[in-house]
């Protein structure tokens, strides 16, 4: 599982290396490219480096986290019936997926710090925000997967298309909750990139690192409400 962590920390380190070199690249490779041609061709191959390391990891971590759940199973010696089996697998696989949209985001955040620490601080506190929102949206999500559970087999049961629908609503009103605190941290860039504080290059490093750590929050609040639904079947 430790594995699984560090994978998921390298991540964002070279995703955000990979933006920073794309936007050097993009800015000033022109006139430096007159000057130094090797250097720029440099820059371009760490690049590509950099996003091979990153794609190799998202794939990696699909691959080992199978072997570790299996070890983990055995090891553990589980006496879950055969019929649980499945809600056992589903539950490790989405407490995987939600606990890499966390490491990912706070990553993220720290590397914000180092490119405009006021841009870092608004980013984590909005960041803050929304991980309680999604929160309170998984312990309503987990309350209702208990009742639907309870009565299922009764006349008050809830119509399988009902419970469906809500699971849907809560994770994408917990995406919108991220989108909208990149919204609010874009203005915040705007603001600092019109005021002097902020060089282009880092400008496009911080909307596209932004929209990737925003991003997560759409898998982060689908995986909970997953989570929830395999939870309270195991």
């Amino acid at each position: 599982m430790s594995l699984l962590v560090l994978l998921f920390a390298v991540i964002p380190i070279t995703e955000m290396l990979a933006v920073r070199l794309f936007s050097g690249i993009i800015t000033d490779g022109p006139g430096q490219f007159a000057a130094n041609p090797l250097r720029v061709v440099w820059q371009i191959v760490v690049f590509f480096l950099a996003l091979a390391v990153t794609r190799s990891a998202h794939h990696l971590i699909k691959i080992v986290r199978v072997r570790v759940f299996r070890s983990g199973f055995q090891a553990a010696g589980s006496g879950v019936p055969p019929n649980k089996e499945s809600w056992q697998w589903a539950v490790a696989f989405e407490m995987s997926n939600v606990s890499s949209a966390v490491v990912q985001i706070a990553m993220f955040a720290a590397l914000f710090f180092a490119f405009d620490p006021i841009t870092g601080i608004v980013g984590a506190v909005v960041a803050a925000a929304s991980l309680a929102a999604i929160s309170w949206l998984y312990q309503r999500q987990l309350r209702l997967q208990r009742d639907y559970l309870e009565t299922r087999w009764t006349p008050e049961a809830v119509a399988i298309p009902d419970r469906v629908g809500t699971r849907i609503k809560h994770s994408e009103i917990g995406a919108f909750v991220g989108t909208a605190g990149l919204l609010v941290t874009l203005i915040v860039v705007f603001a600092r990139v019109l005021g002097g504080q902020i060089v282009t290059s880092d400008a496009i490093v911080l909307f596209l690192g932004l929209r990737l750590m925003f991003g997560q929050f759409g898998t982060l609040s689908s995986g909970a409400m997953r989570f929830a639904r395999a939870a309270v079947h195991l």
